[in-house]
């Protein structure tokens, strides 16, 4: 499975054999959104609203997906996330919207 490298000057430093080979095609970076997010803001709604529920996105850093409730995308929770008992939950997802709080 080839990485695509953004910083090769061709084909992102793996041969058009390997690409074409592929179905797959690893991003050797990460998403600068997703990894402003720290266990720490998990923690502070957690404080400010113990009742919450809380779901990330995989992309986020380790640490803040163990301590989520629920992971996946926002169409995920909106197609297929299981119902959480609260009136609260928030949605880590992108730096325009940092953190949404419904309920």
């Amino acid at each position: 499975m080839p990485v695509w490298d953004p910083r090769a000057s061709e084909l992102g430093g793996s041969s058009p054999e390997a690409i074409g080979a592929s179905r797959v095609i690893l991003w050797k970076g990460h998403c600068s959104v997703h990894q402003m997010f720290s266990s720490a803001h998990v923690d502070q709604f957690r404080q400010k609203y113990p009742d919450i529920k809380i779901l990330v996105h995989p992309e986020c850093m380790m640490e803040v997906v163990a301590k989520a409730d629920a992971i996946g995308s926002v169409a995920w929770r909106a197609s297929k996330a299981p119902p959480m008992p609260t009136s609260r939950m928030a949605t880590i997802a992108d730096a325009t919207k940092p953190v949404k709080v419904e309920g």
